[in-house]
């Protein structure tokens, strides 16, 4: 096997002659046994896991369950069954990982930093998926956490794993710098700086000519579906109509209802909103995004979003809902994290079933042929 050098430095290997196999080919055996202790966070007794003890095997693999239906993590949860709303830029850190079956109930949780849980540990279970396969029998896994109760008693800070000592053994500290973390503010604004002279060329015209994505059609001729109240994107619609676009990934997007943003569309979207808001970083632009309340890493505005978060994550949203026939056109576009996304997802209110009464009314307009 192959390991880099940060990974040796955690965790030693003991047995070198395991070869590669296809990832997640093994599955649990049995009840986990779980170890738990008592502590105390913000005056309030809790219980959080101290460790793990599992079977595993070499079998098919087991379907894989949505992430929505995970539980908080045990040491999240309040003495009145409320729980902590999940550490910034955390993810739900799997004890008995996910791909082998393992519960999606609190006590198999615990709070993992991003990076370390899609990285580092990732790696590892893979060692581990090449160490049961290699064995033929079944192995037995056992993994002990430590924390520091001096900075948060919640998240664990080290792993002790065990698989069958002679395979592999392996300690893993948990870092803050193992967060996964965005282009670093200045080489993104020079990222940016085409579009941002770009939009600057243009940006009089477009105040002056009065444009409005309000004035587009589908290719079938349907008007567009959009809030009435078009997004902060709009410039976007204006620079795509009028071929300001040529030469770029977006250029050939073609705007429609019913249609999902496209990954240049989306790359486009989240250039602008760096612009826009000047900090280098992309930061939700809905007032009712939790991420607003987040304590945001060291040198981020309020609200910063961050590609390989669970929660944090930056998603381009449709304002007027796509499953109620919105459309991809930038005007239409709201960027905010995938956990405010998922709460509104295809949620419908007042204002948009009226807007989208009145698109069912224009639609159904008799059209006007040329003039004679």
């Amino acid at each position: 096997m192959r390991f880099t050098g940060d990974q040796i430095a955690q965790w030693e290997v003991r047995e070198l002659s395991i070869q590669r196999c296809a990832r997640g080919p093994t599955r649990i055996r049995g009840a986990p046994v779980y170890q738990r202790e008592s502590f105390v966070y913000q005056g309030e007794p809790r219980t959080r896991p101290l460790g793990v003890t599992f079977e595993l095997g070499s079998t098919a693999r087991g379907q894989k369950r949505s992430r929505e239906e995970l539980e908080p993590p045990l040491a999240l949860v309040g003495p009145g069954g409320a729980a902590d709303p999940m550490v910034f830029h955390m993810d739900r850190f799997h004890l008995v990982a996910h791909r082998w079956g393992g519960s999606k109930n609190s006590e198999n949780l615990v709070p993992a930093y991003a990076g370390f849980n899609r990285t580092e540990w990732g790696n590892f279970e893979d060692a581990i998926d090449q160490a049961v396969q290699a064995r033929g029998d079944p192995v037995r896994v056992t993994i002990t956490l430590g924390y520091d109760d001096q900075r948060d008693p919640r998240v664990p800070v080290r792993l002790h794993v065990r698989v069958e000592q002679e395979l592999l053994e392996g300690v893993f500290v948990q870092r803050h710098n193992g967060w996964f973390v965005p282009t670093p503010p200045t080489a993104q604004r020079a990222e940016d700086r085409w579009l941002e002279a770009l939009i600057a060329q243009h940006h009089d015209a477009f105040v002056n000519s009065g444009f409005s994505a309000h004035m587009l059609a589908d290719p079938s001729g349907m008007p567009l579906n959009l809030p009435n109240e078009p997004g902060r994107h709009a410039i976007l619609d204006y620079l795509h109509v009028n071929g300001h676009l040529a030469g770029t990934a977006a250029a050939n997007v073609t705007l429609g209802n019913n249609k999902e943003f496209t990954a240049a569309q989306r790359d486009l979207i989240l250039m602008h909103n760096r612009i826009l808001n000047r900090s280098g970083f992309v930061v939700s632009e809905s007032p009712t995004d939790p991420a607003h309340g987040w304590p945001a890493p060291p040198g981020r505005p309020p609200g910063t979003l961050l590609d390989g978060s669970t929660h944090a994550a930056p998603q381009v949203d449709h304002m007027f809902p796509q499953a109620h026939n919105g459309s991809n056109a930038y005007s239409n576009a709201m960027v905010m994290s995938a956990q405010h996304n998922n709460e509104k997802r295809n949620s419908v209110t007042p204002d948009v079933q009226a807007e989208a009464a009145l698109n069912r009314r224009r639609s159904e307009r008799p059209r006007r042929g040329p003039p004679g």
